[in-house]
Order: structure tokens, then C-alpha cells, then sequence
């Protein structure tokens, strides 16, 4: 395929691994950070409700009205 073939000769290129590399590390780190700065879940909410299936299949959240 193309893209494929472009995207294999893109990552030939030793420096653009290397800056893919760090955005991902950023993101993973960015993501953890905010994970670790969040609070528990529900915090300051009344007790989360179970989330149940509709008549259609899929899953509704029932906290929504």
C-alpha cells in the first residue's frame, strides 16, 4: 500500500524516531500526571449508579436525564 510505504520510509529517518519517540513519552507523562492530580472518582458527587444496557444493545449511562 502507499501509506504504507510512505510511512516506512518516514520512520527511516533516525531523527523522526526520535521525535515520535519523546511525543509519545510527553503524552504518557502528560496523561499520568493528570490521572495522578485528579481526584477520586465521583468526588464531592452522590454514589455513581450502575450502568445497565438499553433496549437497543448498548450500554446508556443511567446518571444521565
Amino acid at each position: 500500500m502507499i501509506v504504507q510505504r510512505v510511512l516506512s520510509r518516514l520512520l527511516a529517518l533516525s531523527s523522526l524516531q526520535t521525535a515520535l519517540k519523546a511525543l509519545g513519552s510527553a503524552c504518557l507523562l502528560w496523561l499520568a500526571w493528570r490521572i495522578a492530580r485528579s481526584g477520586p472518582p465521583n468526588a464531592g458527587n452522590a454514589p455513581a449508579r450502575p450502568v445497565a444496557n438499553n433496549h437497543h444493545g448498548s450500554v446508556v449511562d443511567q446518571n444521565v436525564t
